[in-house]
């Protein structure tokens, strides 16, 4: 029905739809555009800050996103756009601690390493991302 009054309508009517349209696609492609820039310009290793945020992010709401995101200051949500791995870090995280408790083969252990030398900063990240893995482990078995 109402595509049929717009169809019918005169031609103003019609190409001020067409311009609000067309602005609204440019809108959308310009935001991709630098959100697309601003990803390609980021290094995805996991650096001694993107540590400490994901640290933070798991001391201060457990995790738990939902909380985060009602919860979170302004401030903080814009921190954690800086956080583009954290999917990675739990998954190494992870990894790191089925190797300590005597888990994982030997081949697990020589691709958790590789893993680790790819996706860290420098052998101070490494460290620290073990370091980690281990508070972890005891502050949530406590």
């Amino acid at each position: 029905m109402a595509l049929r009054r717009i169809l019918e309508a005169d031609g103003t009517t019609y190409l001020l739809l067409l311009v609000g349209l067309i602005a609204l696609v440019c809108i959308v492609l310009l935001r991709s555009k630098n959100r697309m820039k601003q990803l390609a310009s980021s290094d995805s290793r996991i650096t001694s800050k993107k540590l400490k945020l994901y640290d933070l992010y798991l001391s201060r709401y457990g995790g738990d996103y939902v909380r985060f995101s009602h919860t979170a200051s302004k401030k903080e949500r814009l921190q954690m756009e800086e956080l583009d791995n954290d999917d990675l870090i739990e998954n190494l995280i992870q990894d790191i601690l089925i190797v300590k408790k005597g888990l994982a083969s030997n081949e697990f252990a020589d691709k958790l390493q590789k893993r680790l030398v790819e996706n860290c900063e420098n052998e101070q990240v490494f460290e620290e991302l073990k370091s980690l893995a281990g508070t972890l482990l005891i502050r949530y078995l406590k």
